[in-house]
């Protein structure tokens, strides 16, 4: 099986984490993982232009690291979400970029958004047996029409309709405002889906690293806790940087 390394939401802007992303650099370089999954946000167009975001040191040190493994016949792979949904091909030296889920080995890699943007009360017809399949398709959806997705979910979120209590927040708890019940309702949905795909799901979106079970791992974020995910024989464990 592959070694993998999968690491998310680094955010970058400007160069104020520089020197957890040289560190994050130098260790891909002695762990030498197979492949690497940048697992969105990885760019924060929300916050700069791209020109200034290639501009950085921050970015380089990445690029250049993706330039090494390439030499060395290592993969590495971008999947855009929803910050750096509109990044382009060639963005990101040596990385391949890639708008849909990944799978490696017996392991699939989404971002989380996909489990967030229905967040504001799309999931209350979830289970109705009418409707079966609802889900499936705002993840489909979400997965390969991100930016369609982004504007579908901006308008669904304000109708009066969709702001009602669903099974999956009453599920899970805590004021309305709270962070922690938003990471929950993501991880919920998640798991969720990790059970009906019966396969192991890597997310990463909610800067909140975990494994929950053996369905779903949450590898955190380079802006916080700064963590990735590492998976060797089939087994996956958090590091920090």
């Amino acid at each position: 099986m592959k070694t993998v390394v999968s690491v998310s939401d680094f955010h970058i802007h400007d160069d104020s984490r520089l020197e957890k992303i040289e560190r994050f650099s130098r260790e891909m370089d002695v762990l030498r993982p197979d492949v690497i999954v940048f697992l969105g946000d990885i760019g924060d167009p929300w916050e700069a232009t791209w020109d200034k975001i290639r501009s950085t040191q921050s970015w380089k040190v990445l690029g250049e690291l993706g330039l090494r493994r390439r030499e060395q016949g290592l993969n590495t792979v971008w999947i855009n979400r929803n910050h750096d949904y509109s990044a382009k091909r060639g963005y990101l030296s040596g990385v391949r970029l890639s708008h849909r889920p990944r799978r490696v080995d017996g392991f699939i890699f989404m971002h989380g958004w996909e489990f967030d943007w229905i967040w504001n009360g799309f999931d209350i017809i979830w289970n109705i047996p009418l409707l079966p399949g609802i889900s499936r398709v705002a993840y489909w959806l979400s997965s390969t029409f991100p930016r369609f997705s982004i504007w579908l979910w901006a308008r669904l979120r304000v109708l009066p309709g969709l702001k009602k209590e669903t099974p999956f927040q009453q599920k899970a708890g805590g004021p309305g405002h709270d962070w922690n019940r938003h990471v929950e309702l993501v991880h919920l949905r998640a798991m969720d889906y990790a059970k009906r795909r019966k396969v192991s799901l890597v997310i990463g979106h909610t800067h909140c690293p975990g494994i929950c079970e053996e369905l779903l791992a949450d590898d955190g974020d380079m802006v916080d806790s700064f963590s990735f995910l590492y998976i060797k024989d089939g087994k996956w464990e958090l590091r920090t940087i």
